[in-house]
């Protein structure tokens, strides 16, 4: 039987040894991007691509948050919580090699009086910003994160 397990929840999970093809794939793609910003960028719209945020499913999908596989993690479709999109997007960065564990910090804020999870990643020279995949659907962009009540009530995806 499989332990259920929240990803990044409360403190940083554990990153697999091993990743499923697919997983592997895009990172393959992603290497082909020229930079350290750039590969970040790229995984940050593989992920709000591929994932959605909504605010009432943060609430009422609450058992979403425990997964028993990565797989089963990467292949949902549809909403993610936060936590899980940051873990994903700290896969696609720690398995490229350009990114240590280390390069990712976990930050919390309120988002209209719940938690939230966003990233701050280190880039290079000690830069470090902030990546909040599920605030992108809210219209905060690449480099800031959802706080209080700075995301609007309607989607407005952020290029």
């Amino acid at each position: 039987m499989k332990q259920l397990r929240a990803c990044y929840l409360f403190s940083k999970t554990p990153l697999p040894k091993t990743c499923p093809h697919e997983i592997n794939s895009i990172i393959l793609q992603l290497q082909k991007l020229q930079t350290k910003e750039q590969y970040l960028k790229g995984a940050y719209d593989f992920i709000t691509n591929r994932y959605e945020s909504r605010r009432l499913d943060t609430v009422f999908k609450v058992f979403e948050l425990y997964s028993t596989s990565l797989e089963s993690l990467w292949n949902r479709e549809g909403f993610m919580h936060c936590t899980n999109q940051n873990y994903l997007l700290a896969i696609l960065l720690v398995r490229s090699g350009l990114f240590a564990e280390s390069d990712i910090k976990l930050q919390w804020a309120l988002v209209d009086l719940c938690p939230h999870q966003y990233l701050k990643i280190k880039l290079h020279d000690e830069r470090w910003v902030e990546v909040d995949c599920w605030g992108r659907h809210y219209g905060v962009g690449f480099g800031n994160h959802a706080h209080g009540f700075n995301t609007t009530l309607r989607k407005s995806f952020v290029a």
